[in-house]
């Protein structure tokens, strides 16, 4: 799991998560990160919290809503290959055993979390 500009590759580090579920935890976490960025940018630019209600009027309101809409997708638990928020594309992809490009000490349990190693090659849409 990862993200990353289109045609570029991701800035931050990509992640071998275990279950589906473990990895929308971890996206969800990203993706809250991302919508406090957002309050906090439109709070000192205008002095005032995003208003839910009003989110289509300004740019970081439509990005911001598009983080809430992932936000919803993963708390229900849906797979999300891909899901664009402003410039960036979150993404992940199922492996099957384990056969992950990890950096692992030890053999993977199906029990954890590893930075991924690159070269990455991310979806496209």
């Amino acid at each position: 799991m990862g993200s990353n500009k289109p045609g570029r590759e991701p800035e931050h580090r990509v992640e071998c998560i275990a279950t589906l579920a473990d990895a929308l935890e971890w996206l969800g976490w990203d993706v809250e990160s991302v919508m406090g960025d957002l309050n906090d940018q439109h709070r000192e630019a205008v002095s005032v919290s995003l208003d839910p209600d009003r989110l289509r009027e300004c740019e970081r309101g439509k990005v911001y809503r598009q983080a809430l809409e992932l936000l919803e997708l993963c708390e229900r638990g849906e797979p999300i290959p891909s899901f664009v928020i402003g410039e960036e594309d979150y993404w992940f992809r199922p492996v099957d055993d384990c056969k992950c490009p990890c950096n692992c000490d030890e053999p993977c349990d199906g029990s954890d979390h590893h930075e991924a190693v690159g070269p990455f090659v991310v979806p496209t849409a």
